[in-house]
């Protein structure tokens, strides 16, 4: 009777949550079409709603994440992108049991995510923009402003976007979505405080390898 009384508390719980993210789409939805917004914004937000919901019941992991102490935020954070460390290759320097390092990430990265043809750059746009995108779900692609020639595509659990802060070249192409894309993005006031702790050397030398590898190439 406990055991059945508990799942009876966890479902009811679960309900409640997705009435109160279903009451908020609604809200946002008829907000829109009271002030007679085109449909395909509408459209688009509700397949945002249900994207978000889907892929997380509409939490933001990293502003949950701020709520809990620093040891069991960082773990945390692990469990939840159990892969970043091994597939993103500036974080792989770091151990997970580094604590300062990835408190320090965890408390400035921003998690967005972008509809389908939304711009994350342009190529025009001023250096303060910058930031390094850790692609987790969906497709980007670098795309040349004027004629939407497509140098490349980047895909969930690769990283790109370092390239202007650490050599100064000029950013060469607009970052635009595919299709639904989740991205955490360390803009580059956080970047620099990170290459510049000398504790973190290790960082800065992987960066600006890359940062020379990726000079020469189209795009970004």
């Amino acid at each position: 009777l406990l055991y059945l009384s508990f799942v009876n508390t966890l479902g009811a719980a679960a309900n409640s949550d997705e009435l109160d993210y279903i009451h908020q789409r609604n809200s946002v939805v008829d907000f829109m079409k009271y002030r007679s917004l085109a449909v395909e914004i509408v459209q688009d937000t509700q397949s945002f709603y249900q994207h978000r919901w889907t892929l997380s019941r509409g939490l933001v992991d990293l502003e949950k994440l701020r709520q809990i102490p620093p040891q069991m935020r960082v773990h945390a954070f692990h469990c939840i992108y159990p892969d970043l460390r091994e597939s993103i290759s500036f974080f792989g320097t770091r151990p997970a049991e580094d604590v300062f390092f990835w408190n320090y990430l965890i408390e400035r990265m921003q998690y967005a995510t972008y509809m389908p043809g939304d711009r994350l750059r342009r190529a025009d746009d001023p250096p303060h923009y910058d930031a390094i995108f850790i692609m987790l779900h969906g497709t980007v692609e670098e795309v040349h402003e004027e004629t939407g020639y497509v140098y490349r595509r980047h895909r969930g659990l690769s990283w790109f976007g370092e390239v202007q802060e650490i050599t100064g070249c000029k950013r060469g192409a607009e970052i635009r979505a595919a299709d639904i894309c989740d991205v955490l993005e360390l803009e580059m006031p956080v970047l620099k405080g990170l290459l510049n702790l000398p504790t973190f050397r290790d960082v800065k030398n992987l960066l600006q390898a890359a940062a020379l590898q990726r000079i020469n190439r189209p795009g970004i």
